[in-house]
């Protein structure tokens, strides 16, 4: 079932793209996310610290293919290195 804008914006709280809608709602009053939020779509990753050395044995998450936070990276699912 395809999601609706304001469920594909709550997915984009904390995402460096989404630094100027300052997650406080505003996206719905100023048309939202700075990349293609009509694009977007949730893929399962793990998200990883710039400063954790492998393994990376976390779970996946699931995140937009766009997003992006500072201070981690996003992999694949079957990553560990």
């Amino acid at each position: 079932m395809p999601r609706s804008r304001e469920e594909k914006l709550r997915a984009c709280v904390g995402c460096r793209n989404n630094f100027y809608n300052h997650g406080s709602g505003a996206e719905l009053a100023i048309g939202g996310c700075c990349t293609e939020l009509a694009t977007a779509t949730l893929v399962s990753k793990k998200k990883v610290s710039i400063y954790h050395a492998p393994p990376w044995e976390q779970e996946p998450i699931e995140v937009h293919d766009c997003f992006r936070q500072a201070g981690f990276v996003f992999v694949g699912p079957e990553r560990t290195s």
